[in-house]
């Protein structure tokens, strides 16, 4: 038989069991708005974590460089009459750029400068010129590179990447050539008449940029100029001895260095990322 006491502790144990059971879903719906905004809270901190791992498609700034080097180092390596002068401009995308250069070459040359041996007529000939070498060029490219410091808040750079490029060149040869074993010491004249051409090549860059002030900035970049091509030109008399952009046409490979000063113009901020832009 079930004494009163035990009784009363049994029918405490199911109200409350019944207690916990039914109200459990009615303090859910008594507060609908607190549940609701505690979601929403939960899915922002979400999405904004998520976001913060993306990068912008909007480029975050336009740089614009003149190199000063290639003209010091052309005036000293080939002289006064040797004109080469570069642009190098960039489109930041924060961890990728978008490289697009410009140049120009001008120069004329005359005794006592050395023209290179395949100007030579033959191995035999002496090393005697009498010549009259004009030329001018422009070139250009476009290309990528990716950024190693993108996180970095000054926006300084340490950058790799690859790039098209190409060189519309006109040049003109006259004068006289060494013969080997004629009496008179000059005995083949030239004269080939201006001739076009049209030069292709790849390059792999290396580089940094720091910022120095505000929007300005001095970089340099190694290139690395490889698999030369003429789309015209290969069939002329003369081929150039000197490809803008691309340096001596004689060899297969050549390294450019720039040493630039520039411009930084800021174009879009990204908010999700802390800047000093």
């Amino acid at each position: 038989m079930l004494r009163i006491g035990d009784s009363l502790k049994v029918k405490l144990k199911i109200g409350i069991f019944l207690f916990l059971a039914f109200s459990s879903p009615l303090n859910i719906q008594a507060d609908p708005v607190n549940d609701a905004l505690l979601a929403m809270l939960k899915g922002e901190k979400f999405k904004a974590e998520t976001q913060k791992m993306r990068y912008s498609i909007k480029p975050s700034a336009l740089n614009i460089g003149i190199d000063i080097f290639t003209p010091v180092y052309s005036y000293i390596r080939y002289g006064k009459s040797f004109h080469n002068y570069d642009l190098h401009t960039s489109i930041d995308f924060n961890r990728i750029f978008l490289d697009v250069d410009f140049g120009i070459l001008r120069y004329h040359k005359k005794q006592p400068y050395t023209l290179p041996e395949k100007f030579q007529l033959s191995e035999n000939s002496p090393k005697i010129t009498q010549y009259d070498d004009s030329a001018f060029g422009v070139n250009g490219k476009i290309g990528f590179a990716y950024n190693f410091l993108h996180k970095n808040e000054d926006h300084h750079a340490i950058f790799a990447g690859v790039g098209y490029n190409f060189a519309f060149c006109k040049d003109k040869l006259s004068g006289e050539l060494a013969g080997g074993g004629d009496s008179s010491i000059y005995s083949k004249s030239i004269d080939t008449g201006v001739q076009n051409f049209f030069v292709q090549w790849m390059d792999i860059v290396f580089g940094l940029r720091l910022s120095i002030l505000e929007g300005f900035y001095v970089g340099h970049t190694t290139h690395v100029n490889i698999f030369k091509s003429f789309v015209k030109g290969k069939e002329n008399n003369l081929i150039p001895y000197f490809i803008p952009g691309y340096g001596p046409e004689e060899n297969s490979f050549n390294f450019k260095f720039d040493f630039y000063f520039g411009i930084n113009i800021s174009l879009y901020d990204d908010p999700k990322f802390v800047t000093k832009r």
